[in-house]
């Protein structure tokens, strides 16, 4: 008596005894006849698996596209582009900080000689000294590196001071301008923040202090030149 067994696979589920990995609504029967024919349907499973395949490069390389898409159409440009820094009025060699209490942590922003800025994120002082090995060893900027809201750029003239970034709205990422004063050239004061075009205008009151430290995270990212 001849045995049918139907088998099918899913998009990116693999089978064992298949080794499909793309959504076929094509049931394959396996026959379990004599050896010849069991050699023609694995010939015909490979055949069509190798489609599949092909097929299943093509839908990834379309989700990429489809994905940066979306970041580039959900994400405001920053107002301004980066530009070289190569003068004395702040101290790069290191990061910036500003302290909180209550719990007691760290706002952390590195700036670049090329015009970067990197957000190195709210630390708490617990966590500080693995953080800053992270810093160090190149863990923090890989996930960094592909973050939108982790990156943006800064501005000095004179004694004014200015760092853009995006941070998260409702349905997209929206850019900010935090603006202030060089109070020394390890002191920074930031008393304004506001959008691009000069809309939701709020006072704010943060004071950033200076620690040296090095080396610093990569600046090379895909979202500021």
């Amino acid at each position: 008596m001849d045995v049918f067994e139907l088998k099918g696979c899913l998009i990116f589920y693999y089978d064992a005894e298949f080794g499909c990995n793309l959504h076929s609504s094509l049931f394959l029967p396996q026959r379990s006849l004599n050896p010849t024919t069991k050699m023609v349907n694995d010939d015909h499973h490979f055949k069509i698996i190798s489609v599949q395949r092909k097929l299943s490069m093509i839908l990834g390389l379309l989700l990429l596209f489809s994905c940066k898409k979306c970041k580039e159409t959900n994400a405001d440009e920053l107002c301004s582009i980066a530009r070289a820094f190569p003068g004395s009025e702040l101290k790069i060699n290191g990061y910036y900080f500003k302290e909180s209490i209550n719990p007691s942590r760290r706002e952390i922003f590195f700036f670049y000689r090329n015009g970067v800025m990197l957000y190195g994120e709210l630390v708490t002082t617990e966590e500080l000294a693995a953080k800053e090995e992270k810093f160090s060893d190149g863990t923090y900027y890989s996930m960094a590196k592909d973050v939108l809201s982790h990156w943006g750029n800064f501005k000095i003239s004179g004694s004014a001071f200015s760092f853009e970034k995006w941070y998260p709205s409702s349905n997209r990422w929206v850019a900010y301008v935090n603006e202030g004063v060089i109070l020394n050239d390890s002191t920074i004061y930031i008393n304004r923040s506001y959008r691009c075009d000069g809309s939701e205008s709020r006072t704010e009151d943060d004071t950033f202090h200076f620690k040296k430290f090095g080396p610093k995270p990569d600046s090379t990212n895909q979202f500021v030149p």
